[in-house]
């Protein structure tokens, strides 16, 4: 019975509970009760309860049976869940929603409740934001301005979207519209591009030896710190050297640059209030494409279109459109139908995704710029990036996926109004580490696997 009443199968789930109820089978009343409540018949569920035993009104689905004749006794239009569903608010009878008791509006993005009011559902859904998750997210981002975002690379929902409260203050939903300059993380593009391009990187990048700066029409360009003779790509993507991708970039040009960059969903359009990064420069010295191949100065990003660029690394390659609302469900929260998974666009296809995962491995381990940021229980592939800009001092951006080799969630930390770099460092590490951990120790009480994509407890 329980497995057709979660598939939804209504019809058959309520046969077998009139057999059951026939059987003599104590509980058949209260699953009857529900399958009526779940597919809108309010007063026959009502009347059946009454004579449901208290011991059965005491369990998992009396309470949800319960709270929800509560919520009807209101103006209620939909009552609206977090994708594991726990009770997330209200659409009351004029459309507007309402968050539950003990739900902290930052939680849950401003984005989320315009799409539900704009749609006002006649029926019952599911968020894609997952509140646990993004409780961590914003316990991870304690004492520091910034947002963070977590996707889940093969449907593209909305785990978790939560700026720190000073961010927000601002206005709007800076998880999804503040732009800043990507920074190092913009180096699996250029790598991709080269590749693209027939270049031979790893190769190339052992020719190189990084003296900490290098002249290019239109100027000098400076790397982090001077590494001497590079090992190779592995080597020059886990220190994150400057040099050695704007050589690469200015090897491929900026007509694949730019090809490049909008294959990653630059100048794109993914809908309201789905924002993309833009390119800024489009032309101009080799300076200026040097910059572009870094991901300074000529292009910007927000934190949801980083997380949608380190999720397509778990996706085969491929960028989903995001999605907030993730199925639509019943008023116990116990059937959720959810919604078909969008096509979205290949932005690399197995050859290059291969090189360019195999590149971030040195990143997150001994000498590479996250060093040991992930627990070994949560291993992660990822890149890190640290830009400045006039009103948001310097920042980072951290973008991964995890746990490997299969991974189930992306992320993207970024880190705002730090003074200098080594700060903006400092506490994109911490930040970031705290998210790992918690999101290792979530892994571990939900039963998830490497490998698995399973985000939802079986219980």
């Amino acid at each position: 019975m329980m497995r057709e009443f979660i598939a939804g199968d209504f019809e058959g789930c309520l046969r077998l509970a009139e057999l059951a109820e026939r059987a003599g089978v104590p509980s058949a009343s209260l699953l009857k009760a529900a399958i009526l409540l779940e597919n809108g018949n309010i007063a026959e569920a009502e009347a059946l309860w009454i004579g449901v035993p208290g011991r059965f009104k005491a369990t998992v689905i009396g309470q949800r049976f319960s709270s929800a004749l509560e919520l009807l006794s209101r103006p209620v239009k939909s009552v609206v869940r977090d994708r594991g569903g726990e009770l997330a608010g209200v659409i009351d009878s004029a459309g507007e929603f309402h968050f539950a008791e003990g739900i902290d509006p930052a939680l849950i993005p401003r984005a989320a409740v315009k799409e539900l009011t704009e749609a006002s559902p006649e029926k019952s859904i599911r968020l894609s934001t997952d509140l646990e998750l993004s409780r961590l997210v914003k316990s991870a981002l304690e004492g520091y301005r910034g947002s963070i975002v977590l996707l889940e690379p093969q449907t593209g929902d909305v785990l978790a979207a939560v700026s720190d409260d000073r961010t927000l203050t601002g206005g709007g939903d800076p998880a999804f519209e503040q732009r800043l300059e990507p920074a190092s993380i913009a180096k699996i593009i250029t790598l991709s591009a080269a590749l693209r391009a027939g270049i031979d990187a790893d190769p190339e990048i052992k020719k190189i030896t990084c003296e900490g700066a290098i002249r290019y029409e239109g100027g000098i360009l400076y790397c982090p710190y001077t590494a001497g003779k590079l090992r190779g790509l592995r080597h020059a993507m886990a220190i994150s050297c400057n040099i050695a991708f704007a050589e690469l970039g200015v090897m491929v040009g900026w007509v694949g640059m730019l090809e490049e960059h909008r294959r990653y969903g630059f100048d794109g359009n993914f809908g309201n209030p789905f924002a993309v990064g833009k390119i800024l420069i489009e032309s101009g010295t080799e300076r200026s494409l040097a910059d572009l191949s870094i991901g300074l100065e000529a292009v910007d990003i927000t934190p949801l279109h980083a997380a949608m660029i380190a999720a397509l690394l778990a996706n085969g390659g491929r960028m989903l459109p995001p999605r907030l609302i993730a199925a639509d469900d019943g008023v116990l929260g116990m059937s959720p139908g959810f919604h078909e998974v969008g096509e979205g666009r290949v932005a690399l296809d197995d050859s290059l995704l291969t090189d360019v995962l195999d590149s971030l491995a040195g990143v997150s381990i001994w000498g590479g710029t996250a060093a040991w940021v992930a627990p070994p229980d949560f291993p992660v592939a990822m890149k890190t990036g640290t830009g400045s800009s006039w009103r948001n001092g310097f920042h980072v951006n951290y973008i991964g996926v995890g746990p490997m080799p299969k991974p189930a969630i992306a992320f993207c930390v970024r880190v705002t109004n730090e003074r200098t770099s080594p700060r903006a460092r400092k506490a994109g590490f911490e930040v970031t580490r705290r998210l790992l951990y918690g999101l290792s120790g979530i892994a571990l009480r939900r039963g998830w696997k490497s490998g698995s994509h399973k985000l939802i407890s079986d219980e």
